[in-house]
């Protein structure tokens, strides 16, 4: 695929090191500009994104998540309102515009392609999706952010012009999710599915012990044994405090950082 041989492009990525790693591949380029997802779409309500209730929910849903640490309410969501949700989509493509959609296997990345689908019908979509570049980097986790610019030029000209057939089945995928929504979400066996919201709270305790522990520790353990490592730490920090409320943990503030709070069985 020559990424040359269409007028225009927009690139579309998650922000952070994925997003900041496809600018620099970009740079310096005509004709060709990025647009950057912030909202973990994994979580939260999906429900009249297109509507500032939509949005006020979304704004709502997350301040509960950040409410728990007055280091996460004083930082804020850390972007606008407008980019919350799929704002960001809101303006469709130019007529002459391609877009080729960065992506891995984290149900965020997964989330975004879906909507994209949804939202842009009529777009030639491409995929660059970095699990092409498994026999170069088996070890690599797949997803954008933990490759470099130079990894993702060699996995630009290995993208995929998506077929029309599968893009309606992942618009179709998106508005499902919709209806459904569901307040968390999970990638697996390629399909988005949504779960209940205690859903890695067992992995959650189960990372835990009688002896005090950092909480990102009990995060990590968790990410990394359900086999789900795409949840962020935000929302297993979340759940965490709501297992002290229950009664199932104790949680002991010694640290600024709420990650490095300490946290053992009751």
């Amino acid at each position: 695929m020559s990424i040359h041989s269409n007028n225009a492009w927009v690139h579309v990525s998650y922000c952070g090191n994925g997003g900041d790693n496809v600018a620099e591949l970009l740079h310096g380029r005509q004709d060709q500009r990025l647009l950057l997802f912030y909202d973990a779409l994994n979580l939260g309500p999906l429900k009249d994104l297109h509507t500032p209730s939509g949005v006020q929910a979304r704004e709502a849903y997350w301040n509960n998540i950040c409410s728990i640490d007055p280091e996460f309410s004083s930082a804020g969501l850390g972007y606008t309102t407008a980019e919350l949700g799929t704002g960001v989509l809101s303006a469709a493509t130019a007529a002459n515009e391609s877009a080729m959609i960065w992506l891995g296997e984290t149900s965020n990345e997964q989330m975004m392609l879906r909507a994209v689908c949804a939202y842009w019908p009529e777009t030639d979509l491409w995929v660059a999706d970095v699990r092409q570049l498994k026999p170069w980097f088996p070890a690599t986790f797949p997803s954008v952010p933990c490759f470099t610019p130079q990894a993702l030029a060699q996995l630009e000209s290995m993208a995929e012009r998506m077929k029309v057939e599968h893009q309606r089945e992942l618009a179709d995928e998106w508005h499902e999710l919709i209806r459904q929504d569901h307040l968390l979400r999970i990638y697996q066996d390629g399909k988005i599915r949504g779960v209940a919201e205690d859903f890695f709270d067992a992995f959650l305790l189960n990372a835990c012990t009688n002896e005090w522990q950092f909480q990102a520790r009990v995060t990590g353990n968790c990410q990394a044994n359900s086999g789900f490592s795409q949840v962020g730490d935000s929302y297993l920090l979340y759940r965490l405090h709501l297992m002290a409320q229950q009664g199932l943990v104790d949680i002991q503030r010694n640290h600024l950082d709420y990650r490095l709070h300490n946290i053992k069985r009751v």
